[in-house]
C-alpha cells in the first residue's frame, strides 16, 4: 500500500509538471512593424494592445518603429493581432521594408 501511494503521490507530480511545463512554452510572439511617429503614438499603443485578447506581452520601440508581442495562440492568432492595431488607426507591416512601402517613406 505504501509503495501504491508512492507511486500514485510521484504520478501526479510529474504530471503537473509537464502540465506546467506545456503552458509555459505555448505562447508565440511576433514583430509587428508600425507607423508610429511620437511618444503620442506609443501612449496609444500602450492603451490598445495591452488589453487585445490574448496579448501577454508587448515591447513598442519608436526607434525602429517595431511591436514585439508575446501572446497566448489558443486565444488569438497574428492576424486578429493585426486587425486590432490596425482598429487603433495604425498601419501594421511584417517587415519594415513593407511599412516604408504602405507609408511612402
Amino acid at each position: 500500500m505504501k509503495k501504491f501511494l508512492t507511486l500514485l503521490l510521484g504520478l501526479f507530480f510529474a504530471a503537473t509538471t509537464l502540465t506546467a511545463a506545456a503552458a509555459e512554452t505555448k505562447n508565440k510572439e511576433v514583430t509587428f512593424y508600425v507607423n508610429v511617429h511620437c511618444h503620442t503614438c506609443l501612449k496609444r499603443i500602450d492603451k490598445n494592445v495591452p488589453f487585445i485578447k490574448g496579448v501577454i506581452n508587448y515591447k513598442a520601440s519608436l526607434e525602429n518603429k517595431s511591436l514585439k508581442i508575446t501572446y497566448n495562440p489558443d486565444k488569438t492568432n497574428e492576424e486578429t493581432l493585426k486587425k486590432e492595431i490596425e482598429k487603433a488607426n495604425f498601419i501594421v507591416a511584417k517587415t519594415a521594408e513593407e511599412l516604408k512601402k504602405l507609408t511612402n517613406e
